[in-house]
C-alpha cells in the first residue's frame, strides 16, 4: 500500500509534468476524503507549485486568525464571495525550489493530520498549529550543525540503528527517538527510557549530564545510559549522511509511513539533506559501547537532590565510577522489547 508521503510526492511530480491554462491553476486532491480537503496545485503562467487547503469555514479557525508569514512561502487566504466571515481556502505557494523536500514533508503532515481527524474545528486548529511549528523549517536560517552536535546526532542515530539490528521493531524504535524534541531522554519507550552519550575524545573518561532530568528515573520503570566512543577522521564510508540514508532505507522498507516523522525530527534537530555535503567527509568508527542501568546509588543529581535555591545544574560523571552499574546489551534490549507490549 502506498504511503501518504509517496502519494504526495507522486501527485506533485505528476502535476509538474502536466500542462495547464494560460492563466489560473490546475489541482489534484491528495488527502483521503478527510473533512478538510487538501490539493496539490500549480499556477499558470508562473508554474508555481502550491498546496491548497480548504475550504475551511470561518468559524472553525481561531478568533482573529491572520495570514501566517513564512519565508519561502507565499500564503494567501482566499475568501468565498470575498466576504471575511465566509469559507476560506488556504493557498501556500512554494517560492524557492531548494525547500521543495521540506514542502513535500509539510504537505504529508497536513494530509496525515486531516485524515486522522473527524472534528472540523480540531482539523482547522491542527492546520494552524502545523504552520506555526513548520515555519522555521522553511526559513533556512538554522545554520550548520556544530562538530559537537554532529557527533551527538550521529550517536543517537547509531543507537537507533543498533537497537533495530538487535530486533527492536522499526515502528517502536523510530517513534521512541525523541531527542529532537528536547525531551528528558533521547529515547522514550513508555516507561522505559534510554539516554545516549557520544564522544570522539581520545580519552573518553567522563560524560556530561545537561540537567537534573536526564538521569532522573522517578517516573520510569527502567532508565538506561548508553555511552558511545568514536574515532572521527576524514572519509565518507561511515558519515552522518550515509547513516541517515541507511536508516531511511530501513524505515522505507518496513514502515514507510514513518519517513515523514523521521525527517521532521531531523529538521527539528537542525539537519537538512541539502547540507549533506558539509557532513559527508567526517567518518565515525565505533571504538566502544557501554550500557548502564540508572538505579539507586548511581552518581547523579536529580530534581529532588538539588539544594534549595538551585534552579539549573549540569555536571560530569567519571565513567570509572559507573562500573557497578554496567549491564549487558541483552538485558537492555529485552527490557525495551517488552515495553509498550
Amino acid at each position: 500500500m502506498i504511503s501518504t508521503h509517496q502519494k504526495v510526492i507522486k501527485t506533485f511530480t505528476d502535476i509538474e509534468k502536466e500542462g495547464g491554462p494560460r492563466s489560473g491553476r490546475i489541482r489534484k486532491r491528495i488527502d483521503n476524503s478527510s473533512i478538510v480537503k487538501v490539493f496539490a496545485a500549480r499556477s499558470f503562467p508562473e508554474k508555481q507549485l502550491m498546496l491548497e487547503i480548504g475550504p475551511i469555514k470561518g468559524g472553525w479557525l481561531p478568533i482573529n486568525f491572520q495570514k501566517p508569514r513564512i519565508n519561502g512561502l507565499d500564503i494567501q487566504l482566499v475568501h468565498k464571495d470575498n466576504k471575511p466571515d465566509s469559507e476560506v481556502t488556504l493557498i501556500l505557494k512554494l517560492q524557492h525550489k531548494d525547500t521543495f523536500d521540506i514542502f513535500l514533508l509539510f504537505a504529508t503532515r497536513v494530509c496525515d493530520d486531516m485524515d486522522n481527524l473527524s472534528n472540523p474545528m480540531l482539523a482547522a486548529k491542527s492546520i494552524v498549529a502545523l504552520i506555526d511549528r513548520w515555519k522555521h523549517f522553511f526559513s533556512g536560517n538554522s545554520g550548520l550543525l556544530s562538530p559537537e552536535k554532529q557527533t551527538g546526532l550521529y550517536g543517537e542515530l547509531f543507537a537507533l540503528r543498533y537497537i533495530l539490528r538487535e530486533g527492536i521493531g522499526v515502528e517502536k524504535g523510530v517513534t521512541a527517538w525523541t531527542g529532537s524534541k528536547k525531551t528528558s531522554q533521547d529515547f522514550q519507550f513508555d516507561m522505559v527510557a534510554m539516554e545516549i552519550k557520544s564522544s570522539c575524545a581520545v580519552n573518553f573518561a567522563s560524560v556530561k549530564i545537561a540537567n537534573s532530568d536526564q538521569l532522573d528515573n522517578a517516573a520510569l520503570d527502567h532508565l538506561f545510559l548508553v555511552c558511545l566512543s568514536f574515532d572521527k577522521r576524514l572519509g565518507d564510508s561511515k558519515s552522518l549522511p550515509i547513516l541517515i540514508e541507511e536508516l531511511k532505507e530501513i524505515i522505507n522498507i518496513n514502515s514507510p509511513q514513518l519517513i515523514p516523522l523521521f525527517e521532521e525530527n531531523l529538521l527539528a534537530v537542525g539537519y537538512q539533506d541539502k547540507d549533506s555535503s558539509y557532513y559527508i567527509n567526517n567518518t565515525y568508527s565505533m571504538l566502544d559501547i557501554q550500557f548502564y542501568k540508572v538505579v539507586d546509588g548511581f552518581p547523579r543529581i536529580t530534581t529532588k537532590k538539588k539544594p534549595p535555591g538551585v534552579i539549573k545544574v549540569s555536571y560530569d560523571i567519571l565513567l570509572d565510577a559507573l562500573v557497578d552499574f554496567k549491564i549487558n546489551k541483552e538485558f537492555m534490549i529485552k527490557t525495551i522489547g517488552v515495553s509498550n507490549d
